[in-house]
């Protein structure tokens, strides 16, 4: 039987989509489901700070969503997982969320603070629902 939903694999992603055997997002109708974004850059480097972390995971976001035809003002839901000091870290991802997730409504938004993620130096995890445009 054939599956019901459509992956979303930027070319940018597709060794590690393959590797992990995930898919960074699924289309299914209308909305689009993103796996879990860690702070790695297109050449999967993983900066040490926090804010440059944040500012790549929403770059990645922004990628898998345009590839689905949709924008990250089509953002409903966001899950953030913190490694490190989660006060201090949820002030600065809002910082960094204002300048890209535009006006409101805001999607909706939960931070977790964890132990740790699948890659040694990650301080940012994030997934994310997105409501498509068509």
């Amino acid at each position: 039987m054939p599956k019901r939903f459509t992956a979303i694999v930027p070319i940018f992603m597709k060794a590690a989509s393959h590797n992990f055997q995930f898919s960074p997002a699924v289309r299914v109708g209308s909305h689009i489901l993103v796996s879990g974004i860690i702070g790695v850059d297109t050449q999967g480097r993983l900066p040490g700070d926090f804010r440059r972390q944040a500012e790549n995971v929403l770059a990645t976001l922004e990628a898998i969503v345009s590839g689905a035809g949709a924008t990250l003002d089509d953002v409903v839901s966001l899950n953030s997982y913190h490694v490190g000091d989660l006060q201090s870290q949820l002030a600065e991802l809002v910082e960094v969320k204002a300048g890209r997730l535009g006006a409101p409504p805001y999607p909706t938004w939960t931070g977790v603070g964890v132990a740790q993620l699948g890659m040694p130096g990650a301080l940012l995890e994030v997934s994310a629902v997105v409501l498509a445009r068509d």
